[in-house]
């Protein structure tokens, strides 16, 4: 990495988006225009000019951005210009910019503490010799300079600069996780279909209204006002469009408060990506850039064609094709259908959006965007509050992307046979590397847990071909332990008991591996031996 090139690669960072602060200011302000559209046509007021920042706040507490201190909602607003939450806290410019639009001042030590760097020059000659003294040229040589302007192989050869979390994803408890799933299966079955059908009829009956005006939103608005709610969907207190109800966050949802059509959408969107996300057992991202063609059925099966992360070769994501149940499907066919009446009255030329399982219901003209990944976890959240998820204490855990999968990895290991589910569990999981999986599995395991599943391990491996030195030491030291000479004529139960003991005394350890050959993969296991005898 000679300095010139470093210094190259740190400057299309900053074109590519690092900053873009006026981009951001320019997006927030079409959007507000929409917006103030929106609303004088839906309310039927005149246009203040004098008073125009008061309207504009007036607009925004309608459709719910302001939280409970009367501060915009980070995740808003940055749904709203099409980035994230964190990258909108990044962006000290845009969000000085935003002070005027708050209703009231940002609370003491709030504010950030670093400070911004200057726009010009973006302290560009600062980081590239930071990046040079920590050493990076010197441990990245194979890099070629062409290379450089790849983020993510960058990314993947400096991860010994990352710093690991001191927490990891907490796992869903089995009471949390029976009501989330319950709760899923009770709305896809008793309210996704009749929410669906009614997306449909509202958007068909929109063209039969009286327009008013020329505003989707006001039109949609009076479409629901002349339109009876679906059986399955009078339990719930449903109040308009888009207007929302008297809570601010989604995690404060109580039950009894008011909900609009948006607001069963993105309680359906996450409905739908938690089933999917879970019984798949894939990441967020996986899961977000799922297409229709992705889904399909086939003899009476579902399955999903993943691209997984962190795995391929040169840039080069790997495809698995994962079997799903059949309510997977069902969520998959509502998305499907409510995005294509969308998109229908909308009447977008875009083919991402048009292609994309996941969406978001925006209230401008546009009435459908393609879904940001960061708002995912609102969404989340409104489903935690809806279904009221709390653990054994009675606290509300809030569901996260993560957390689904998780779920999916320890529930298969735990009654999928432990360690024979290991292989199945790692292919599942996208896992190339099986001692990957047993990591993943292991921070929740207990002590017991983890000793009965290295004594099955070890068990397998001392009756197996293996001829390795340490695995053939511990075979040693069964056989003169069980004063037999061949170990294949020993009870399997009392094998596995004094296997167990060992490992809880810090015998030995036993580890899944994966050995690649030139026919194929086979899964073995790594034997450690802490010491020859007792």
């Amino acid at each position: 990495m000679s300095w010139d090139v470093c210094r190259e690669y740190v400057v299309q960072f900053k074109e590519g988006g690092v900053s873009a602060t006026a981009g951001m200011n320019a997006r927030w302000e079409a959007f507000m225009v929409n917006l103030m559209k929106d609303d004088r046509l839906a309310c039927g007021r005149p246009s203040q000019a004098q008073d125009s920042l008061r309207a504009a706040k007036d607009a925004l507490a309608r459709i719910g951005f302001y939280d409970r201190h009367g501060r915009l909602i980070a995740a808003k607003v940055a749904e709203a210009v099409s980035t994230s939450p964190r990258r909108y806290a990044r962006l000290i410019a845009f969000r000085t910019y935003l002070e005027r639009y708050q209703l009231r001042d940002e609370a003491k030590g709030s504010s950030p503490k670093w400070r911004a760097v200057d726009q010009e020059y973006w302290n560009t000659d600062g980081v590239v010799a930071w990046v040079l003294r920590c050493g990076i040229a010197a441990r990245s040589t194979h890099l070629q300079d062409w290379e450089l302007c790849d983020v993510a192989a960058v990314r993947e050869h400096l991860t010994f600069l990352k710093v690991s979390s001191r927490t990891r994803t907490k796992t869903i408890p089995p009471s949390v996780a029976k009501q989330l799933v319950s709760g899923c299966v009770d709305w896809l079955m008793c309210h996704g279909e009749a929410l669906t059908c009614f997306v449909e009829h509202l958007l068909d009956h929109m063209s039969s209204v009286p327009p008013s005006s020329n505003s989707a939103v006001a039109r949609m608005e009076a479409a629901f006002a002349s339109i009876p709610l679906p059986t399955g969907l009078k339990d719930l207190n449903v109040d308009g469009v888009w207007r929302t109800g008297r809570f601010g966050w989604h995690d404060q949802y109580a039950n009894g408060d008011a909900l609009t059509v948006c607001d069963l959408l993105d309680i359906h969107t996450a409905v739908c990506f938690a089933v999917i996300a879970l019984f798949t057992c894939s990441r967020k991202s996986e899961v977000l850039e799922l297409e229709d063609d992705d889904v399909w059925q086939r003899a009476g099966r579902w399955h999903v064609e993943v691209a997984l992360r962190k795995t391929g070769r040169q840039g080069m994501r790997r495809h698995v094709s994962k079997p799903a149940p059949p309510l997977v499907g069902a969520a998959v066919n509502s998305l499907v259908r409510i995005r294509r009446a969308l998109l229908a009255v909308a009447s977008i030329d875009d083919t991402l959006l048009a292609r994309r399982l996941f969406f978001s219901v925006v209230r401008t003209e546009r009435l459908i965007d393609t879904l940001v990944p960061a708002s995912i976890y609102s969404k989340l959240a409104l489903l935690s509050g809806w279904l009221d998820l709390r653990d054994h204490n009675g606290k509300r855990w809030h569901i996260r992307p993560h957390q689904l999968r998780r779920l999916f990895a320890m529930s298969f290991f735990h009654f999928g046979g432990l360690e024979n589910s290991l292989p199945a569990l790692s292919w599942m999981m996208g896992h190339e590397e099986m001692y990957r999986t047993w990591t993943y599995i292991q921070e929740d395991l207990t002590g017991s847990e983890i000793s009965s599943v290295e004594a099955s391990l070890a068990a397998n491996a001392v009756r197996s071909d293996d001829d390795r030195l340490a695995l053939e030491q511990l075979r040693n030291l069964l056989r003169r332990h069980f004063g037999v000479s061949d170990l294949a004529v020993l009870d399997e139960s009392e094998l596995h008991d004094y296997l167990e003991l060992l490992q809880s005394q810090g015998v030995y350890t036993a580890r899944p591996g994966q050995i690649r050959t030139s026919e194929g993969v086979r899964y073995t296991v790594f034997i450690h031996l802490k010491r020859e005898e007792l």
